[in-house]
């Protein structure tokens, strides 16, 4: 699908759970500084006793997982904020699958009432291409037998199965669903 298209379904999507009354929920992970500090302040750039100094340094860097719901807001004891302890400013080593999941389980879905599963996971460029036919022919797709690498990893990608994530599963055993914005594209709100 294209961009368009995946951005099309996911607002008919979003419309048809709000149409039909559900509660939809956005969440998002971010960072902060310590001595964050805006570059720009509407204080006086002149030397004064209230304006506020700024410690040097960005100091540490806090990483902040969040939800909230349409109707109410924040979810309540959904938060999740902790130092990150990267050195190189990456906190992605710790902001990972097992930390998401725990957060998700233990702290989203109890507040309401990426890690995909190992099932159908299909080829990818790197596999080699005896193993990229065998999973055509064990998924019975058909392919041309003079066909290229490339050429079969295409014919893969268009025939590999969706991905099933754990929480999907989990939030469907508490009988919500997961809408998923489309790759490369970031939520915004207008007022009308």
């Amino acid at each position: 699908m294209s961009v368009v298209a995946d951005r099309c379904d996911y607002l008919r999507s979003i419309n048809w759970y709000h149409n039909l009354g559900f509660d939809i929920v956005y969440l998002d992970e971010t960072w902060v500084n310590q001595n964050h500090t805006s570059k720009y302040t509407w204080i006086s750039n002149t030397p004064h006793e209230l304006n506020p100094v700024a410690p040097p340094g960005k100091g540490q860097r806090f990483v902040m997982l969040h939800a909230a719901c349409t109707r109410t807001g924040l979810i309540p004891c959904c938060d999740l904020v902790f130092k990150a302890n990267s050195s190189d400013g990456d906190y992605d080593k710790e902001m990972n699958g097992d930390c998401y999941l725990h957060w998700f389980e233990h702290q989203l879905l109890p507040g309401f009432n990426n890690p995909q599963t190992k099932e159908s996971i299909a080829p990818n460029s790197n596999t080699l291409k005896a193993d990229m036919i065998k999973w055509l022919n064990d998924n019975n797709i058909a392919f041309p037998n003079n066909a290229l690498k490339p050429e079969i990893y295409q014919i893969i990608k268009r025939n590999k199965p969706k991905p099933i994530y754990k929480t999907d599963v989990m939030t469907e055993l508490h009988g919500h669903v997961v809408l998923r914005l489309p790759e490369r594209q970031c939520e915004t709100f207008m007022e009308q």
